[in-house]
């Protein structure tokens, strides 16, 4: 048997022009007798679109046609079946004659029936739009077709892949993504794409995955399939693969809820993942799905967080007592101050306006400086010396432990003079005014209190002390606090 090698521009004129050297010429035949060819595999579509234009404007590109070697008065369509359906279409229902006789070139004999249906595909693949499926089919056939006529003398140098590409007019990579998604895809994904309901990105993405993955997609998925987005697709992926790896603590072995898991993860109507498992998992205290297996481990993380959640909110109870009573000896030593800064004033007869000389004290401020003096509020952060309220404990602390006054350490006298004995133990005998300091749950608190001695209990105001007293001194008699 004689070989003949035929590189991809022989190809293509092998299956471009008819055999004969005559040109070719355009005869006009009866749309009756043009034929189908049965190896056509196209999807005949848009005929109703395509009917419309051939109506307006007629047939305005020949039919490749070849003689049928059955029926001498038939010819097979080698190219232009959507027009003759289209023509048929208008003929029949319309009653348009003058479309029955329709342009056509005769193509001489084409060898082989291998090579006839490499010729019919060849035609028809520069002529119509096709899908990814179909382009895949069309080069599964072609394939089969050149090993065919390899098989009947003719050689094809070089890989033949790169030839099904030629006959098939479209590049080689692409019919390698499409070889993939042919060879791998999972039959019912195969049969969506094949009607054009996945693109052929979703296919090959798909394709790449193991098909007991894609099973677990198809199945479980609740979006339409354009809402397949390529990030969507690799994330369903990789979420697949680590619930599948997934080992249960319990039971030292695969998980046994992994059906469940991919079922929520993968279905749209689920709003996070389930990739874990549930002893790893954020939501395991208030996950309605957790497996029987992890209910326990469940209920103690919720006692944990609940006991937690009620640690919390006691340390904040305790702060803002802490705060509250701070703020209270704050007030206190405050009011304390003004009732001081009244009474010394009082017994010294010194006018206010003085007083606002001597403190240099803004006029503009003044007003609010006189209505403190005199209203005496239960609670300010103001104090008539502009101090703050632990500067002047610091103070009195420093002169208790040095047994001298305040005044020594503000530089007033020459010489040191004690205060008091110090801080007194027990309780005083008399009904008086002292400086007391308390303690209560860990906190001291230094404030200016009135003793009754036939209740044996001080006083801040009219408000009975409830502290556990540590120390005191006498205060001159004031009708302060």
């Amino acid at each position: 048997m004689e070989t003949t090698y035929m590189t991809k521009g022989e190809l293509r004129e092998l299956l471009a022009v008819s055999g004969s050297d005559t040109r070719e010429q355009i005869v006009y035949l009866s749309v009756d007798d043009l034929v189908p060819d049965p190896r056509n595999f196209y999807e005949l579509s848009d005929i109703n679109d395509l009917a419309e234009n051939i109506a307006l404007f007629g047939v305005q590109q020949p039919l490749r046609v070849r003689e049928d070697p059955t029926d001498p008065d038939k010819y097979i369509i080698v190219s232009g079946h959507r027009r003759q359906k289209a023509v048929r279409q208008l003929v029949e229902e319309d009653g348009r004659e003058d479309l029955r006789q329709v342009p056509c070139i005769v193509e001489a004999e084409a060898g082989s029936d291998a090579l006839q249906e490499l010729r019919l595909i060849y035609a028809n693949a520069g002529t119509r739009r096709m899908t990814s499926a179909e382009i895949s089919k069309q080069a599964e056939r072609v394939e089969a077709l050149l090993y065919q006529l390899k098989e009947a003398g003719y050689e094809f140098p070089g890989r033949m892949r790169d030839h099904v590409a030629e006959a098939c007019k479209v590049s080689a990579s692409k019919l390698a993504r499409l070889k993939v998604i042919r060879g791998k895809l999972i039959r019912p994904l195969a049969d969506y794409w094949e009607r054009g309901k996945l693109n052929e990105e979703q296919a090959y993405m798909l394709s790449q995955l193991p098909p007991e993955y894609q099973r677990d997609i198809y199945d479980n998925s609740g979006a339409p399939f354009e809402q397949w987005y390529g990030w969507r697709l690799a994330q369903w992926s990789r979420s697949i693969k680590a619930i599948r790896d997934i080992t249960c603590p319990q039971l030292d072995g695969p998980c046994c809820f992994v059906q469940d898991k991919i079922r929520r993860t993968v279905d749209q109507g689920w709003m996070k993942r389930c990739d874990l498992c549930c002893m790893d998992c954020v939501w395991l205290e208030s996950c309605e799905e957790v497996c029987h297996l992890c209910e326990s481990a469940a209920k103690a993380k919720r006692e944990e967080k609940a006991a937690k959640e009620a640690e919390t909110e006691r340390k904040k109870e305790e702060a803002r007592a802490l705060a509250s009573a701070r703020k209270e000896a704050a007030n206190l030593v405050n009011r304390t101050m003004w009732a001081r800064f009244r009474d010394a004033r009082a017994a010294a007869g010194v006018p206010m306006e003085e007083v606002l000389e001597i403190m240099d004290i803004e006029e503009d401020e003044a007003p609010g400086f006189i209505k403190i003096e005199e209203s005496e509020p239960l609670s300010t952060n103001d104090n008539p010396f502009a101090i703050f309220e632990d500067d002047v404990r610091t103070l009195i602390a420093v002169a208790d432990r040095f047994g001298c006054t305040v005044d020594y350490l503000l530089g007033r006298p020459e010489t040191p003079a004690p205060a008091t004995a110090g801080w007194q133990p027990g309780q005083p005998s008399e009904r008086g005014r002292y400086w007391c300091r308390f303690k209560a749950d860990g906190i001291t608190m230094e404030m200016a209190c009135s003793y009754d001695p036939e209740l044996d209990s001080f006083y801040s105001g009219t408000q009975m002390v409830d502290a556990d007293l540590d120390g005191w001194w006498p205060l001159p008699e004031s009708d302060g606090p």
